[in-house]
C-alpha cells in the first residue's frame, strides 16, 4: 500500500480562522490513514497541545521556544532564516509525500524550501482576499512565481477563486474551492446553562445580546458597528449588550475611547480572545459580520450553527455563508446607516427572524459540514498521489 504521508506548514496555531479550521480537520485525515506532521515557522500557539495528544505530531524550531521570551522585531528576519534551514532540513530527512501550505509566511518559506530540495506534490491554501499583497510588491511577485510551482491551489471561497484565476492567472485546473467544515455538536444551545455562562464572563443579564467574532483589527470593521448601534441605541431594550469576541490588538484602545465618545461604552463589553465560543453564541441573540474584507469566516457559519439570525457585509466569502434573505442579511459594507436598518429588522420582526435563524443553521448542516470538508480534502490529497 502506497505511504499516505503529509506535512502541513503554518506559522504558528495561535487560535485563529485558519488555525481552527486546521485544528478540526487534521484528526479527521488521521482517522482517514493519513500520515499527519505540522511544522510551524515561527509560532507555537494553545491549538498545539490538543493536537499533539490526537497523535498529531507538530514539529517546531526549538528557537521558537526562546523567541517567546525575545519579542523583537529586528530579530525576526534571522528567526524566520533559521526556520527555513530546519525545514529544508525535515524535508531532505524526511520527504512527505505531499506538503500543504496555510498562510503567506508558510507559503513563502516553506514553498521556497520545497523546491530547493526537489519537493513534489505542494499545494497552497489561501485563506483570504489578496489584498495583504498591495503592501508587497516584490514577495508578491514571488508568490505569484511559486503559484507555478504547485499541483493545486485551494481556496474556501468563490470570490478569492476569481482573484486567483483573474489576477493572479492561476491555470483553472489548478484551483480547487474547499468550503471551511463545522463540528454541528459544538453549537447545540441547549446543553449551555445561559446563567452561569454569564456568570463566567461576568455579564448581567440582558434582554437583547449581540456578538460579534472576530479580532480587534480595522478591517473587521468594529467602528463601523458602534456607530450604527449609537445611531438607533434609543430604539433598542435599555439593557442591551454588544459582545465583541477576539484578540485585542492596540486598536482596542481606539474602540474603546469611541464607545465613550459614543456614549454606548456601557452597553460594550470587549472580552478578548475566547477558545470556547460556543458557549457566548448560547447567551447572544443576534450574530454580526461586519468586515471590510474577508475570506470565508468560520464565525460566520458557527454563529448560524448555533441558530443565530446573521447581518453580515457583502465580502469574500460572506454571500456564499449567507443567502440574502433566506438565510441572513447581506448589507455593504462600511454603511453605518444600512447596518442600523439591519439590525432593526431583525429586532422587530421576530418570525422572520426566527426563520431566517432556522434556514441559516440548515444551510450550515447542508453545505458547511466538518465530515463533508474532511471528505473533500481527502479526495483531493488521493488524487493528487495518483497523480
Amino acid at each position: 500500500m502506497q505511504q499516505k504521508t503529509i506535512l502541513f506548514v503554518i506559522p504558528s496555531l495561535e487560535v485563529g480562522g485558519a488555525e481552527n479550521q486546521l485544528s478540526m480537520v487534521l484528526p479527521g485525515l488521521k482517522g482517514l490513514g493519513w500520515d499527519v506532521t505540522v511544522f510551524l515557522t515561527s509560532g507555537l500557539g494553545t491549538l498545539a497541545a490538543p493536537l499533539q495528544k490526537q497523535g498529531i505530531r507538530i514539529v517546531a524550531p526549538k528557537f521558537l521556544f526562546a523567541r517567546r521570551l525575545i519579542k523583537s522585531k529586528i530579530l525576526r528576519a534571522p528567526f524566520l532564516l533559521l526556520s527555513f534551514c530546519q525545514l529544508t532540513l525535515y524535508l531532505l530527512i524526511k520527504r512527505p509525500n505531499i506538503v500543504h501550505f496555510t498562510l503567506a509566511e508558510a507559503y513563502l518559506l516553506g514553498g521556497l524550501s520545497s523546491l530547493l530540495v526537489g519537493q513534489k506534490n505542494l499545494i497552497m491554501s489561501r485563506r483570504s482576499l489578496n489584498y495583504y499583497q498591495n503592501k508587497y510588491p516584490l514577495l508578491t511577485k514571488l508568490e505569484h512565481w511559486l503559484h507555478t510551482k504547485m499541483h493545486t491551489i485551494i481556496a474556501n471561497n468563490q470570490s478569492t477563486i476569481e482573484q486567483l484565476a483573474t489576477l493572479e492567472h492561476v491555470a483553472p485546473q489548478k484551483l480547487q474551492l474547499i468550503y471551511n467544515g463545522l463540528d454541528m455538536q459544538r453549537f447545540k444551545v441547549k446543553q449551555y446553562n445561559k446563567a452561569a455562562i454569564r456568570q463566567e464572563y461576568n455579564l448581567p443579564n440582558s434582554n437583547l445580546t449581540f456578538i460579534v467574532i472576530a479580532n480587534i483589527l480595522p478591517y473587521k470593521g468594529h467602528a463601523t458597528l458602534l456607530q450604527a448601534l449609537h445611531n438607533i441605541s434609543s430604539q433598542l431594550p435599555a439593557d442591551w449588550q454588544l459582545l465583541c469576541v477576539g484578540k485585542k490588538h492596540s486598536y482596542c484602545q481606539e474602540l474603546e475611547a469611541q464607545a465613550i465618545d459614543l456614549d454606548i461604552a456601557q452597553h460594550v463589553y470587549f472580552l478578548g480572545q475566547q477558545s470556547a465560543v460556543e458557549k457566548l453564541l448560547a447567551i447572544s441573540d443576534v450574530a454580526i459580520s461586519c468586515s471590510y474584507e474577508e475570506g470565508f469566516s468560520n464565525s460566520v457559519i458557527e454563529a448560524k450553527a448555533a441558530g443565530l439570525p446573521i447581518i453580515v457585509t457583502n465580502v469574500g466569502g460572506n454571500p456564499e455563508a449567507v443567502i440574502d434573505g433566506e438565510t441572513g442579511l447581506v448589507i455593504p459594507a462600511k454603511d453605518p446607516g444600512a447596518l442600523s436598518a439591519a439590525i432593526l429588522e431583525v429586532v422587530n420582526n421576530p418570525a422572520k427572524t426566527a426563520k431566517l435563524a432556522t434556514a441559516g443553521k440548515q444551510r450550515v448542516a447542508d453545505n458547511f459540514s466538518l465530515q463533508a470538508c474532511i471528505k473533500n480534502y481527502d479526495q483531493l490529497f488521493l488524487n493528487t498521489l495518483k497523480g
